[in-house]
């Protein structure tokens, strides 16, 4: 009778073996994890085997990628300062998110002047001075006083040209400020200056859909374009959403529009062609123009 010998498994192939055991003990966990039908094939099981991602320490390679990843952020900025002004706008919003901030407005007409403003400056105004008769003294510096008195008051007036507001959203071509009750949606071509107490931090990183349901998550991943075309909030994770398509969520509510020569209140009614379509108290139809709307604004409860 032939004796039979023990066979051990060498050091090597035994780790190997926990892996694998360990591999297939995690896959007996829930089966709706990914929304999948009860007939599925078996899943293959396959030994894995971790690689470190560097040389370095784990706290010197977290403090060399932060360096890096600000540095190109800032080499991305400086490069497209000058080329594509409304991504350093999303950008500066982007890390002003939540903040108290405000807003100087710039109406501009077709002829480039800004709504609500006098096209006649000071020193229009001086040459204008220096042409006409000399007076006596006392009656030139009281017209003197009385343009510095003007000039002041223009100043004023001027710097109540401000929108005020907490940063809400941030979408592709605007972004949204809230306060009091009072919303406002301002396209970035129409933001001048932008103050804030608090300084600018660059945005944190977040996963918005990490505990959606496994049937939405197979079908935002099987069927993407469908499901994200449908819904704005998806939209706006994804690709941020573009005003055009974000007034289309306040359809049959109240808004005010600002545009370079007044302002239109209506009920919104939709928004084609490039123009904003609104239905005023006295039933009449108004359209208005992307290119002329320099922002909105809508009461919360409106």
């Amino acid at each position: 009778m032939k004796k039979r010998h023990k066979i051990e498994i060498p050091a090597e192939e035994s780790s190997s073996q926990e892996v694998l055991e360990s591999s297939s003990s995690s896959r007996t966990g829930p089966k709706d994890d990914f929304c999948l039908p009860d007939d599925c094939p078996d899943v293959i099981e396959t030994p894995r085997f971790p690689s470190p991602t560097s040389c370095l320490p784990e706290g010197r390679l977290h403090e060399l990628e932060e360096k890096i990843d600000g540095a190109n952020r800032m080499l991305l900025d400086l490069g497209l300062s000058n080329e594509q002004s409304e991504l350093g706008r999303r950008i500066l919003f982007d890390g002003l998110a939540g903040e108290m901030v405000k807003i100087k407005i710039r109406c501009s007409d077709s002829d480039g002047n800004q709504s609500g403003e006098s096209t006649e400056s000071i020193e229009e105004v001086i040459n204008k001075k220096s042409s006409t008769k000399k007076r006596p003294k006392k009656k030139r510096l009281a017209k003197k006083n009385n343009l510095k008195r003007k000039h002041r008051l223009k100043k004023k007036k001027l710097s109540k040209n401000f929108l005020e507001g907490f940063v809400q959203l941030v979408g592709s071509d605007f972004v949204q400020i809230q306060k009091n009750g009072k919303m406002y949606l301002i396209p970035f071509r129409s933001t001048c200056l932008v103050l804030s107490k608090k300084p600018y931090q660059p945005p944190k990183s977040h996963t918005p859909l990490a505990d959606i349901e496994p049937c939405f998550r197979r079908e935002l991943t099987y069927n993407f374009g469908e499901t994200v075309a449908g819904d704005p909030e998806l939209v706006q994770i994804f690709f941020r959403i573009k005003l055009s398509m974000y007034l289309k969520t306040f359809a049959d509510q109240k808004v005010t529009i600002y545009t370079n020569t007044g302002k239109e209140t209506g009920l919104l009614k939709g928004c084609e062609n490039s123009k904003i379509h609104l239905v005023s108290q006295s039933d009449q139809e108004i359209e208005i123009p992307f290119s002329s709307c320099c922002y909105l604004k809508k009461m919360k409860n409106a």
